[in-house]
């Protein structure tokens, strides 16, 4: 008996079933092959002979050029015996694996009970990756390897687990309960050292932990609670001893951070409080930040994350806030009010102490200017001059480093409106332009070097209408 399908791949797959009968009783062969020839088998297996003829016996499949890719072992439709899977990912670097061992695992009545392992092909070599046991399907133990054939990782459900670099050097013990880790951890660099050592519950660093940098040299000091996103205390040092950091709780519930240069004198004290809506930590009070001369250079008052009052704020290069004045380019002073709303003049000045802005903001996060606001260049003068009604410029004043003006502009409504007049170094008037709403709108006019009129365009409504050049 014959029966033929097509397979999702548009291949003609060809099924023969033959019946045979064995000292146990009535059984049936199947035969299913890539082409309908019938020359190229793509699978072999046995059946129980009654409906709904499950899987029994051995069950083998085949690639397209009749290697065997997989072997497995059923009884009465379950997985029941061995369970082998050979190399057969057509990857013409590893051509040498074709056909080679890659996995192997014990079944009982549908689920694994025994040794499970896997092999990698690693340019043409075989190499052991990982051997676990089951027992009725649960994992009871497992090791697992590196490609050099050396023990990677032993971990068991509950009990201590073990680490190693590919050297062969023990780098992490730690306790596990039902595979999470419950118990003490150790951490050991490559060379030995020991790295970090605390303890763990449920799965969550808890309890005093301590660390260190590869030299031995003590690197942190922490106090942990599962209870709480952040440390209860923290000291953290530099590799030379000197102390980085510290954070610690204080009488009244509240917290005080503070960081150090790596000479030693402070960088930065900050005062915060825990919220737990967020369950973040929020500035509240006082934020010092000093030079490394034990001169302060900035900082306010928070209440509650919200700054009030006078403020000196640090910024980078790219003007991202920044609390530590090695990484600073820039310092804005400003006055907040009660609603944490800049009020009153921004002064922003270079790192030099050289004014880089002056003006007013309604909003610092984004930046929203308000009135006249002038920035500076380094040398001091002026740059650009924004008449801005609520974030929307009116006119725009531009100047070369130098002194003199390069470009003046009117806006209505944020688009170019009116005269826009364009200036070399020298202060003449090279050209200018008309606009309406941003469109092109009158007389655009170019001058010479000094100042004589030598073309005249005439647009309407962004059009091109006239164009005159002077004799």
């Amino acid at each position: 008996m014959s029966l033929h399908f097509r397979s999702m791949y548009s291949m003609a797959i060809c099924f023969s079933i033959l019946f045979i009968t064995n000292a146990i009783g009535q059984s049936r062969e199947v035969e299913t092959y890539y082409d309908l020839g019938r020359t190229k088998i793509h699978e072999y297996y046995t059946t129980l002979d009654e409906p709904p003829y499950k899987k029994h016996g051995v069950y083998k499949e085949f690639d397209a050029d009749g290697n065997l890719i997989r072997y497995k072992e059923f009884k009465n439709g379950e997985q029941h015996g061995m369970v082998r899977v050979y190399y057969f990912i057509p990857d013409y670097a590893q051509k040498a694996c074709y056909g080679k061992l890659i996995g192997e695992s014990e079944w009982v009545n549908g689920e694994r009970h025994g040794w499970d392992k896997t092999w990698v092909c690693d340019q043409g070599n075989i190499t052991l990756e990982s051997e676990i046991y089951y027992q009725n399907g649960v994992e009871q133990k497992g090791k697992f390897y590196y490609k050099n054939g050396n023990l990677q990782a032993e971990k068991v459900p509950t009990g201590i687990n073990k680490e190693w670099d590919e050297a062969g050097q023990l780098i992490a013990e730690y306790e596990v309960t039902d595979g999470v880790e419950n118990g003490s951890k150790t951490l050991w660099y490559s060379n030995g050292q020991l790295k970090a050592k605390g303890e763990t519950a449920d799965g969550i660093e808890i309890g005093n932990w301590v660390s260190y940098f590869e030299n031995g040299n003590l690197q942190y000091e922490l106090v942990l609670s599962a209870e709480k996103p952040f440390p209860i205390s923290r000291l953290g040092y530099y590799p030379n001893g000197n102390l980085q950091n510290s954070f610690k709780e204080t009488a009244n519930g509240q917290y005080v951070m503070e960081d150090y240069f790596e000479h030693g004198s402070l960088s930065v004290r900050a005062n915060k409080k825990y919220d737990p809506s967020i369950r973040e930590l929020v500035f509240h009070g006082t934020l010092e930040v000093y030079n490394g001369k034990n001169e302060k250079v900035a900082g306010g008052n928070f209440i509650e994350g919200c700054r009030v009052g006078a403020f000196t704020l640090l910024y980078d290069k790219d003007w991202k806030e920044v609390y530590n004045f090695t990484e600073a380019a820039f310092k804005r002073e400003l006055v907040f009010d009660q609603r944490c709303k800049p009020t009153g003049m921004v002064t922003d000045y270079y790192i030099s102490g050289v004014k880089q802005f002056e003006g007013k903001m309604t909003s610092l996060d984004p930046e929203v200017l308000d009135g006249l606001c002038t920035f500076f260049y380094p040398n001091g003068n002026k740059k650009e001059e924004r008449t801005i009604l609520y974030g929307i410029p009116s006119k725009i004043v531009k100047y070369y480093e130098h002194g003199p003006v390069q470009m003046e502009a009117n806006y209505s409504e944020g688009k170019l409106d009116g005269k826009v007049n364009y200036y070399d170094e020298n202060g003449t008037l090279r050209q200018s332009e008309q606009y309406r709403l941003g469109l092109k709108n009158g007389e655009w006019k170019y001058f010479s070097e000094n100042g004589t009129l030598m073309e005249v365009e005439r647009y309407r409504f962004d059009q091109l209408i006239d164009s005159r050049t002077m004799n």
